[in-house]
């Protein structure tokens, strides 16, 4: 890193893992060129468009069911677990993907420097 900068754009680029974050409606904000060799959809195909694109639609209750308890509470109980879950590929056929599901990154709010934690 020169100059101690970190590019997490050119990080999350360069991953060899699929990486996609969702917005709290399910939308895809984010998907790397990883989750296009995975998927076979383009960023520009993904960009905006439900998760649905990937869950088979046997199992799309379930998922939302479990997706719209962790938007609301902020926990899952899979915590970091790597799970193997059905997929669906731009192609059609399904195939068992290797998905990393974790709980929502919310926005913390900064607290003001108490008295005593400011420099004198």
């Amino acid at each position: 890193m020169p100059g101690g900068h970190f590019d997490s754009e050119q990080f999350v680029r360069a991953a060899g893992d699929a990486i996609i974050a969702a917005g709290a409606d399910g939308s895809i904000v984010l998907w790397n060129p990883a989750a296009e060799r995975m998927f076979g959809y383009t960023e520009s195909e993904a960009l905006g468009r439900s998760l649905d694109l990937i869950i088979p639609e046997r199992f799309r209750q379930r998922h939302w069911d479990g997706y719209r308890q962790v938007m609301h509470t902020g926990h899952t109980k899979y915590g970091v677990d790597v799970l193997r879950v059905p997929a669906i590929h731009k192609d059609g056929p399904h195939a068992l993907h290797r998905l990393h599901r974790r709980a929502p990154v919310r926005a913390r709010r900064r607290r003001a420097p108490h008295r005593r934690d400011r420099p004198r």
